[in-house]
């Protein structure tokens, strides 16, 4: 079930029911267009439902120094039922690559030590199963140059934060698709 309700400021909230899960977004919206805003992003949600089976019992790696982040992206992932595992490093992060072997990786940029590209540049130098992995950056930078950064370190793609979780979940599918493939 979807519902979309506008607010007096100038916010819309489309609440959507997922299997005993619900999400609720406010985004920022023009009066005039609530209608179509609402419309639109009610088929991005419908799309959403045929790519669950790839989520479902998918591994995920996050990694983050940042624990709010983590629990907010295994929150997230969870809804969809995929296994996720955390790590808070990159000297960790490379324990559960090869423990957890996971399907997809999404990986803060900057954190303390090691960053996110000397994670995948490691990840793309291990074994030939785990390699190839679909890996996603994080990052609070939205400029083309860090997108090519990390697509040159060895990254599927690129996400700024802070992220809108529908985004999320539909490039995890995208590349849950592909894995699968």
């Amino acid at each position: 079930m979807n519902s979309c309700q506008p607010f007096p400021d100038n916010t819309l909230s489309i609440t959507t029911d997922f299997s005993r899960a619900k999400l609720v977004s406010l985004f920022p919206c023009n009066p005039m267009s609530q209608l179509q805003q609402c419309l639109s992003k009610n088929e991005k949600v419908f799309r959403y439902k045929d790519n669950l089976e790839f989520l479902n019992g998918l591994r995920v790696l996050v990694v983050d120094d940042d624990v709010d982040n983590l629990d907010l992206i295994k929150f997230i992932l969870e809804q969809y039922k995929a296994q996720v595992i955390l790590a808070t490093s990159v000297i960790e992060a490379l324990q559960e690559m090869t423990s957890f072997k996971p399907n997809i990786l999404i990986s803060d940029i900057a954190m303390p030590e090691y960053d996110g590209y000397s994670l995948i540049r490691s990840v793309r130098n291990l074994a030939e199963q785990i390699r190839h992995i679909p890996a996603i950056a994080l990052t609070g930078l939205a400029s083309h140059e860090a997108r090519t950064l990390a697509l040159q370190a060895g990254f599927s793609t690129h996400v700024k934060k802070p992220f809108d979780p529908d985004e999320l979940i539909d490039l995890v599918s995208k590349l849950a698709q592909m894995v699968s493939i």
